[in-house]
């Protein structure tokens, strides 16, 4: 499945690659479904994993059918596990607000979204995920924004997207309107309740 061309999840995970013991989306990600906050472990966590996974059909829709783009997208070939990493690559697109320089105008972006750990600030850094970043870029014109929680965040323009040819990280703002930026998971929570609709 896409949305204006960016990936947002695949049917089956990339060949050899698995969850294992990850667990960093269940501590990074927010789940509107169960009142899980971002950048906050989630309480059904244990530590031989989820002790609802058998039940998120339902308890949490979202969580059963999200995958992050490590398992998913063959371009991420490079890039070790989250839990090694340090941050996830979302699937899932979102829209930021945020203003070119000398501009009192937010423009709208879709962006790519990168969870990163907040007790490893600098995972973002991986010269490896630059790449994938820049790659997307390249071929997508997407620009990703790495994410601390619901709230805290930059976006990253590779070199291809700036002016100068250079990286650059720019504080983001929140939507035009000035309300909350989506949960990521929404339309996976969407996409879950219209299946079961249609099922009935």
């Amino acid at each position: 499945m896409s949305t204006d061309g960016l990936t947002i999840f695949s049917d089956k995970p990339v060949a050899g690659r698995h969850c294992g013991g990850c667990t960093l989306c269940c501590k990074l990600m927010p789940v509107e479904e169960i009142d899980k906050p971002a950048g906050k472990r989630c309480r059904h966590q244990s530590h031989k994993g989820c002790k609802v996974y058998d039940r998120l059909e339902l308890v949490s829709p979202s969580c059963r059918m999200w995958s992050c783009r490590w398992l998913m997208d063959a371009g991420t070939r490079e890039l070790r596990r989250p839990d090694r990493s340090h941050y996830v690559i979302d699937c899932m697109p979102d829209y930021i607000g945020a203003r070119q320089d000398g501009s009192d105008k937010a423009e709208s972006f879709m962006v790519m979204q990168v969870w990163c750990d907040p007790d490893y600030p600098d995972a973002h850094r991986d010269p490896a995920l630059r790449r994938y970043i820049a790659h997307v870029a390249e071929t997508q014109g997407i620009v990703t924004i790495v994410r601390y929680d619901a709230r805290r965040g930059f976006a990253i323009f590779a070199p291809c997207l700036s002016s100068d040819g250079q990286w650059h990280e720019k504080e983001t703002m929140l939507r035009p309107d000035n309300s909350e930026w989506q949960n990521p998971m929404q339309t996976v929570h969407d996409i879950a309740n219209a299946t079961r609709g249609e099922s009935r």
